[in-house]
């Protein structure tokens, strides 16, 4: 939901397991109005803020590895003049903190500022949630790990694109081409399969 635009918000929904998951909210302002929203919902549970019972935090001093949290969110706030989120990881925040959610108050400044909020969220059980998020201007939200891993096992030259019938490959057998079709199911494995 980036760049310069008033209110608005966009969904996303992902499959989660009862449990605590990571949580990721970034939010920018430029000159004008500063809002956000973070909701959700799933069968049986009517829309709603996300709640500060079910946001966590770790406990400050524990190692990177410890499992103790408590209740609230990290903040961090970042000042600059942005026409879109910028990459946090190459910035240093002005101020850091915890909140016990979503809370704007915590910036330095009303325009020309950012935040970021990180920590977890404990989903009541398994099933399909939607979340949402508003904002003016722009935000990005992340709830789980991600399910991407990306490694590189070496450098070369890709090989020229070619059509690929995928009915003709073999078990195993790694094609390098162009495929078309419509994901028909998504199994998740450690290697991950798609069926087209």
């Amino acid at each position: 939901n980036d760049g310069f635009h008033p209110l608005l918000e966009k969904s996303g929904a992902i499959l989660a397991q009862a449990g605590r998951h990571p949580l990721r909210v970034e939010v920018f302002n430029g000159t004008s109005f500063f809002k956000l929203i973070v909701e959700y919902e799933a069968e049986g549970l009517k829309r709603q803020r996300l709640p500060a019972s079910a946001l966590f935090r770790p406990v400050p001093g524990e190692s990177a590895g410890s499992s103790r949290v408590e209740p609230g969110l990290n903040y961090a706030c970042y000042l600059g003049n942005w026409n879109s989120l910028p990459d946090f990881s190459k910035l240093v925040p002005a101020k850091t903190g915890s909140v016990t959610n979503f809370d704007l108050s915590v910036r330095e400044r009303d325009v020309n500022v950012a935040l970021v909020f990180t920590g977890w969220i404990d989903l009541p059980k398994t099933a399909l949630y939607k979340f949402y998020c508003a904002s003016d201007d722009g935000s990005r939200m992340w709830v789980g790990e991600s399910a991407l891993e990306i490694s590189v096992l070496g450098q070369r030259a890709l090989p020229p694109l070619r059509d690929v019938d995928v009915a003709l490959l073999k078990p195993g057998e790694i094609a390098f081409g162009r495929v078309e079709g419509m994901v028909t199911r998504r199994r998740t494995s450690a290697r991950g399969h798609l069926e087209l």
